[in-house]
């Protein structure tokens, strides 16, 4: 298999400042994203081996071409924002924005063995993807306001409007967030809002009948926290949320209805061994986010910061499930000591609940010959618990024009060996785990202005 991305964005900002009260600002930006894959199935023939079972020759070697991927995807866009201090308490900001969306999509699988069945248990299908789409728009404006009540009581409502030409759809977003402070060291604070996102460009173009069954998903959110000044260099925030999702693309081929593309991941490409989605999923999302964060002074800083949450989606059949990043709880402890100018060390440890994934049924994928999930247990199980140690050193040079740094990172430093992926090894016909990166020793320079 071979995987080379090629991803880069420029960009510019002009600010304007007309008066004391009234400035703009002007941003221009184009991405461009290139994505090459390239998977082949090798099929030896003909192997011959000696007493001590080592492979002596190989007469022939069949390289088959089982999925290609060389798709192109860039996104101008150019957006102009306005803030105007009104009054002394009240500030307004709008404006609007267009984006050029563009991609030429060119995927190719076809499956080696298609007699065998693949890990949802129906058989996979060759399909092509081939299509150039021209810059098509996507354009927008918003407005909020942000007034001062009361001296102590802030409260900033607005709401956007969007219209995708590619999907020919139009929605409103509204916001609202207050923030209350009951003395100097503490504020408290509530907000909802409704926020849309475009379904992916591969989405759209898997099927030919996506384009019209896909829309933009949404999600309302609903938070309400505190922020407490523990010290003057000190701060611990606590907030508690929910969010539900609506409109999900949900895979809609016989044999996948419980596949939910929330679940997918940050895999680009096909999807799978089916192409056809509906926007028809949901999900929900509650948790509490806690973090004490500590300024640098007298050369030590630090954060602590805590997660706990419950995140379920559903797909086409209509069963909440775990969603495939809930982790329930991440336990994150950064700090660090600036012995010198000159001379920093810092170290980060992370503590993860396991992430859900799917278990294999053990007698189906045996008597298939192939791995077979159970798909009655949709991420019913967990991986193990992730856990592990960074540490970094940096040593910066000033001069006049600016700043030389060295750096050394020992990534894993105890080498924990945490979990990837769950696979079916069809040679002991048991499911195993394929391993992380372990400790990784890194160094490197950079230079500040």
């Amino acid at each position: 298999m071979c995987i080379r991305d090629r991803q880069y964005t420029v960009g510019a900002t002009l600010r304007s400042i007309w008066t004391d009260n009234f400035y703009t600002y002007l941003i221009a930006s184009h991405s461009y994203n290139r994505f090459f894959t390239d998977v082949n199935q090798v099929d030896v023939a003909g192997l011959h081996v000696d007493g001590k079972k080592k492979l002596r020759e190989k007469d022939e070697v069949l390289e088959n071409g089982s999925y290609d991927n060389t798709s192109v995807e860039q996104v101008s866009t150019i957006k102009l924002k306005t803030t105007w201090n009104a009054h002394k308490n009240s500030m307004i900001t709008f404006g609007s924005y267009s984006n050029f969306n563009q991609f030429d999509h060119e995927i190719n699988y076809n499956p080696t063995h298609p007699e065998d069945l693949n890990y949802y248990g129906q058989y996979p299908t060759p399909f092509t993807v081939n299509i150039n789409q021209e810059p098509v728009a996507k354009y927008g404006s918003f407005l909020s306001l942000k007034q001062r009540l009361l001296n102590r009581l802030v409260v900033n409502l607005g709401g956007r409007y969007d219209y995708n030409n590619l999907l020919e759809e139009g929605n409103l977003s509204p916001r609202l967030n207050v923030v209350y402070s009951v003395s100097e060291l503490l504020d408290i604070h509530a907000g909802t809002g409704r926020y849309f996102q475009d379904p992916e460009f591969i989405w759209i173009t898997s099927d030919p009948s996506n384009k019209k069954n896909l829309k933009e998903f949404s999600c309302d959110h609903y938070i309400a926290g505190f922020n407490y000044l523990i010290n003057p260099s000190t701060q611990l925030s606590v907030e508690v949320y929910h969010k539900k999702y609506f409109d999900y693309p949900v895979v809609a081929d016989s044999g996948y209805s419980m596949i939910s593309m929330a679940n997918m991941g940050d895999a680009y490409g096909n999807n799978g061994d089916y192409n056809k989605l509906v926007s028809e999923g949901k999900g929900k999302a509650s948790g509490i986010d806690l973090m004490i964060h500590k300024k640098l002074t007298d050369k030590f800083y630090g954060l602590l910061s805590f997660s706990y949450s419950e995140i379920k989606h559903s797909a086409l059949d209509g069963n909440y499930r775990p969603g495939a990043f809930d982790n329930k709880y991440v336990l994150n402890i950064i700090g660090g000591y600036r012995l010198s100018k000159a001379w920093e060390f810092s170290a980060r440890w992370r503590y993860a609940g396991g992430r859900p994934y799917t278990p294999y049924d053990r007698d189906v994928s045996i008597a298939s010959g192939s791995g077979q999930l159970d798909l009655s247990r949709i991420n019913e199980k967990r991986y193990k618990p992730y856990h592990r140690l960074d540490l970094r050193m940096d040593h910066r040079t000033f001069y006049k024009w600016g700043t030389w740094i060295e750096y050394l990172t020992i990534d894993n430093a105890y080498n924990r060996d945490n979990d990837l992926y769950v696979y079916w090894n069809k040679a002991q016909q048991k499911t195993e785990f394929a391993s992380q990166l372990g400790i990784f020793i890194a160094g490197g320079f950079s230079l500040e202005f």
